[in-house]
């Protein structure tokens, strides 16, 4: 997997689902507010994974769309010779999998305080 070329249409289908579905979150907040107070309860934490991993399928997704956005525009301006550009275009998906691993250690940092923060907001 040296370049991202042939994976960056699946990651543009992702992001545009990720966000086309949760675009759909008022549709289902309206519906939640004609249910009972017994079915929102139960239905919390299920609506929250839900949205919760549509949000990282973004991240994720966006990542890689804004390597190759990035190495083709400064192709496009010229600085195809420069030797950044030309070092991130041979290591397109390093820099992917950097980044992802970055992401996935933040959330790990952050993982106690997140669910702390859920826990003491949803009953």
């Amino acid at each position: 997997m040296g370049t991202l070329t042939m994976w960056v249409t699946i990651f543009v289908l992702a992001l545009a689902t990720s966000v086309g579905l949760a675009l759909l979150g008022p549709l289902a907040d309206s519906w939640l507010q004609a249910a009972t107070e017994e079915v929102r309860r139960r239905i919390q934490w299920t609506v929250l994974a839900v949205f919760w991993t549509l949000f990282l399928t973004m991240v994720v997704a966006v990542v890689p769309i804004v390597i190759k956005i990035f190495v083709w525009a400064q192709v496009r301006i010229g600085n195809s010779n420069h030797g950044l550009v030309q070092w991130l275009q041979q290591h397109e998906a390093d820099v992917m999998w950097t980044v992802w691993g970055v992401i996935v250690v933040a959330l790990i940092m952050a993982g106690p305080t997140i669910l702390a923060e859920i826990r003491s907001t949803i009953p």
